[in-house]
């Protein structure tokens, strides 16, 4: 596969990997490339991603391979279909005062049933938020979302990947019963939902004019 992908331009960096844009037989994708520490990161959130790959609310996922950089560095690069649009993050700061009722509506139902599915399967995402959520062109001319980056990803109630897929979320939204215990529950996504639903509708951080109460 790796013979077939040409690297692109750098177009996002998170927790889990380093984004590019990448080109295979004129076909527009996402590579997401991570090394080092991080490297049996992406090999595990590609094992999540082929059990989810009969999901249409979770972002496709087209295979991984290695490469070595020409430091000597080993990296792990998925291939991920591209988001024209963005993430759900970058169209709340285009569109300033939030989304449409209509919006929110459709995008929340398309994210409930992605979680479904992860759900099903016995994962929890752990890391919900608009900046993991990506936007595409629908058919109809609107847009559809789908959930993406399981860097931090585990299991129900159990904690076998936190060391491969690293114990930290990057979220602000998570329940206040699970800070610092390192639970893992469908809830925990749910509630970031909750935040996120916030989010859509006012265009601002759930949590962004709160205190914390230790202060």
């Amino acid at each position: 596969m790796e013979h077939m992908i040409t690297k692109g331009i750098l177009v996002g960096v998170g927790s889990s990997g380093k984004v590019h844009m990448a080109f295979s037989n004129g076909r527009l994708l996402a590579l997401k490339s991570w090394c080092s520490s991080c490297y049996s990161s992406l090999q595990k959130e590609e094992e999540i991603l082929h059990r989810l790959g009969h999901c249409p609310d979770i972002v496709d996922y087209f295979g991984g391979y290695s490469t070595q950089e020409g430091n000597g560095v080993l990296v792990y690069n998925l291939v991920l279909e591209y988001a024209p649009v963005g993430s759900l993050e970058s169209l709340i700061i285009r569109r300033k005062s939030g989304l449409l009722e209509g919006e929110v509506q459709r995008f929340t139902r398309m994210i409930v049933r992605g979680l479904r599915d992860v759900h099903k399967e016995g994962f929890v995402h752990c890391d919900l938020k608009v900046d993991n959520i990506l936007v595409f062109h629908s058919e109809n001319g609107g847009h559809k979302v789908k959930i993406a980056d399981f860097g931090h990803a585990k299991r129900s109630g159990r904690e076998e990947f936190n060391g491969a897929l690293g114990s930290q979320h990057t979220s602000d939204d998570t329940p206040p019963e699970c800070s610092g215990n390192g639970e893992s529950e469908a809830p925990k996504d749910i509630w970031s939902l909750g935040c996120m639903v916030v989010e859509m509708f006012t265009g601002k951080p759930a949590w962004m004019n709160c205190k914390d109460v230790n202060e």
